[in-house]
């Protein structure tokens, strides 16, 4: 492996991706945060959900679909999504969805004169440096293969292991980045900056606060299935970064324990330098 391996980010997409292309279309005057759903994307005709609502996971929308839309493509995956009942009123019980960041990225493309995943490059990756992360990687270069795959007869590598964002043409908001650990850093030195002037401060610090991220406090995170996991504790000016290929020997290998581990140790490297430990209280269940 070397320091500009691409890993698989998985749900890491939704903040580095999905969150702040909202911010950038927000700022356009293309979208707002509180705007209903159905006014952006008329094929949706539930009035109630908000973009915020997408963001916070508080859209009613269930977790995920129960095939992963195994046999469907893309067309069929955006009708299907279309006609996705609600499991609650929008905004009153937060559930963890994959649906509902589809939903957010057919919302987004509605507004783009471009590709979702050339405008992510154009506005988000260039401006913030990101040279390593994309949608839709280079198979040439460096990049951790994640499980084998019975129908390919091979690991893959270079192809989004979600399959809902593979059906999807490996382009989501849910999922679908390959990213490195020092671009991964480089954005959550923008939001500990409040969007390093490159986007609005104010939707930076709601980030923080809960909005695409889990926050506690001074720190935000967010981790993705294929084994990765980032945080940001702003009180403590820590930042930190794991990438792993966990599911390359199938998907019922844990990363919980190494990841507290990871977290442990970086907590007390703090602590031997300075006289103010931070505490975090991240839930490794």
């Amino acid at each position: 492996m070397r320091q500009d391996t691409q890993f698989d980010i998985a749900s890491l997409t939704k903040v580095v991706a999905g969150l702040t292309i909202v911010f950038h279309l927000i700022e356009r005057g293309r979208l707002q945060l509180d705007q209903p759903v159905a006014e952006v994307l008329p094929d949706w005709t539930e009035p109630r959900v908000t973009i915020r609502h997408l963001l916070q996971h508080t859209s009613g929308l269930k977790a995920d679909h129960p095939t992963k839309y195994e046999g469907f493509n893309p067309e069929a995956i955006y009708r299907d999504l279309m006609q996705s009942p609600l499991q609650s009123t929008p905004g009153t019980k937060r559930v963890y969805s994959d649906l509902g960041m589809m939903l957010l990225y057919y919302v987004c493309s509605s507004v783009m004169d471009i590709s979702y995943e050339d405008y992510f490059i154009h506005h988000v990756a260039r401006p913030l440096s990101l040279k390593d992360t994309t949608f839709l990687p280079n198979r040439l270069k460096p990049i951790a293969a994640t499980e084998y795959d019975l129908v390919r007869g091979g690991y893959k590598h270079g192809i989004v292991h979600d399959e809902k964002a593979e059906r999807m043409g490996g382009v989501s908001a849910h999922a679908g980045l390959f990213s490195t650990a020092s671009d991964l850093l480089t954005f959550l030195s923008m939001i500990k900056n409040d969007g390093a002037k490159r986007f609005e401060a104010a939707l930076v610090r709601e980030a923080k606060a809960g909005l695409g991220f889990e926050a506690s406090g001074t720190t935000y995170r967010h981790t993705g299935f294929t084994g990765v996991h980032m945080w940001g504790d702003d009180s403590h000016d820590l930042r930190a970064v794991l990438l792993t290929n966990r599911v390359h020997f199938g998907r019922q290998v844990s990363i919980q324990s190494l990841r507290k581990q990871v977290d442990d140790a970086i907590k007390q490297k703090w602590a031997s330098a300075t006289s103010d430990s931070p505490n975090r209280n991240i839930d490794y269940k």
